[in-house]
């Protein structure tokens, strides 16, 4: 699917800046999500419900990695700040 490709672009190092578009992108699904809800209720046809399901499974998906790229991204950043200082204080010596 390609949100899935989505989430693994933005689960690598230079996509986790990425990570709030990823969340956004998914109000956006849930957006469409609601209109085959609706679709459904006003007596279309019943396989709008697939969409339904499809749309907030991405909503989950997409969310929740978003938000945690956010957290991976502090990390990173942590991990990578903690190694430049320690490779000043080994040239320091």
């Amino acid at each position: 699917m390609p949100t899935n490709i989505l989430i693994r672009r933005v689960r690598r190092r230079d996509g986790l800046r990425w990570g709030i578009a990823l969340a956004v992108l998914g109000l956006f699904y849930a957006a469409a999500g609601t209109i085959c809800a609706l679709l459904v209720q006003h007596g279309a046809n019943g396989w709008w419900n697939l969409g339904f399901l499809l749309c907030f499974w991405n909503v989950a998906k997409l969310v929740s990695s978003g938000l945690s790229a956010r957290f991976l991204l502090a990390a990173a950043r942590h991990r990578e700040a903690r190694a430049a200082r320690a490779s000043t204080h080994a040239m320091v010596r």
